[in-house]
């Protein structure tokens, strides 16, 4: 782990003219610390502004997609209306192992990496879990990568995409380890958490 310098407890408590300036050095000298440490970094970043929280009052979401394994590629789902009985085949995010079929809705919206064309953004962070709840993954179809663009592709809000994920693990099953969604729209934030790898999870809106 990277040692952290300490800054003198003067200028941080108000005493001289560098007073001012003080927290900001603590604060890039923690980012600094941080990023140049050894630590073993397994899951995604997520950071979540609430409307309350930002200057402009809209929501934000900052996503860092920690996986070497990625290609870096953009998912791309284009608009669509679909006939009845028309169905969407679903391959493993990761492993692009074919998972089965979901139905498609009469219309779906036009998706680019985790946003769609209405201001509808998810991004997650994987926290693992037990491996015992999700030891029957495979008569499961949607991962989270699955889940979040058929999401997507149907959400016209965060709090729509919250309803819509809950409907999609519950009808499809949930084959992923437990993850944290983090939703907006730009006017509401929200979370979604898979509950035990299985399907169904907790939500919450703001």
């Amino acid at each position: 782990r990277a040692s952290v310098p300490r800054l003198p407890l003067g200028a941080a408590a108000g005493e001289g003219p560098g007073a001012a300036a003080a927290p900001m050095r603590s604060v890039l000298v923690l980012a600094l610390g941080l990023a140049t440490s050894t630590w073993r970094v397994d899951g995604c970043s997520n950071v979540l502004v609430t409307p309350g929280a930002s200057v402009n009052g809209k929501a934000m979401i900052g996503d860092n997609d920690d996986s070497s394994k990625r290609d870096g590629g953009v998912i791309h789902f284009a608009a669509a209306e679909w006939p009845a009985g028309a169905t969407r085949d679903i391959y493993d995010f990761e492993s692009s192992v074919f998972r089965g079929v979901i139905e498609q809705p009469p219309t779906t919206l036009n998706v680019i990496g985790g946003s769609n064309e209405l201001g509808v953004v998810i991004a997650e962070s994987t926290m693992g879990g037990i491996a015992e709840l999700s030891a029957d993954a495979d008569s499961k179809i949607l991962d989270y990568g699955s889940l979040i663009t058929s999401t997507l592709q149907r959400a016209t809000s965060a709090r729509d995409a919250i309803r819509i994920i809950n409907e999609l693990t519950s009808t499809y099953g949930y084959a992923s380890s437990m993850e944290g969604f983090s939703i907006t729209d730009g006017k509401e934030s929200g979370t979604w958490n898979s509950s035990d790898g299985g399907s169904g999870g907790r939500a919450s809106c703001s």
